[in-house]
């Protein structure tokens, strides 16, 4: 992974979180809240190397 690559997503889970403790979080959708947790875990495997780059399978080890 590139470090541009790195870094973008770093922000973009920087915005993420954020929106977590952003006071309008609690009156999202559960299905925004699902979406918005999905992104997160997408984005944390991604740069911790679970997920292989340009694949479509989510997670490996679970079959999700």
């Amino acid at each position: 992974m590139s470090d541009t690559t790195r870094k973008e997503l770093e922000e973009t889970l920087k915005l993420y979180e954020a929106q977590l403790k952003d006071e309008t979080f609690f009156n999202l959708t559960f299905e925004e809240k699902l979406e918005l947790a999905d992104n997160l875990h997408n984005i944390k495997m991604k740069l911790n190397g679970v997920k292989p780059d340009n694949t479509y399978i989510d997670c490996v080890g679970c079959g999700s």
